[in-house]
């Protein structure tokens, strides 16, 4: 079959509840239907239609889509909405990895 980006692997899991993989078993899922201060103890049993991906940090635009190709050709199909705390070019995406890589002393 198709690779499929690991963001990617990890949202069909959660959003069709394949229990058992360790996308689905080691992600932590916040319920807003779960009694307060039981969101991510009681995992709610999917499959969902809709989804809302949140990445702290650097997102891209690859991730993005691969995301949206996911969620048009799922059966049935999954509204997704995609955000991130900052939309990384691939210049940029490598400027980040440079500079973490000169503060840990690798070269």
């Amino acid at each position: 079959g198709a690779r499929h980006a690991p963001m990617t692997v990890a949202v069909e899991a959660l959003v069709e509840g394949k229990a058992g993989t360790p996308e689905y078993d080691t992600y932590t899922v916040f319920d807003p239907k779960a009694p307060a201060g039981r969101a991510g103890l009681d995992r709610a049993k999917g499959p969902f239609r809709e989804a809302l991906v949140f990445v702290i940090g650097g997102g891209n635009y690859l991730e993005r889509e691969t995301l949206a190709g996911w969620a048009a050709r799922a059966q049935p199909p999954k509204q997704l909405i995609y955000g991130t705390t900052e939309v990384l070019s691939g210049e940029e995406f490598l400027q980040q990895l440079a500079e973490l890589g000169h503060r840990s002393g690798i070269k």
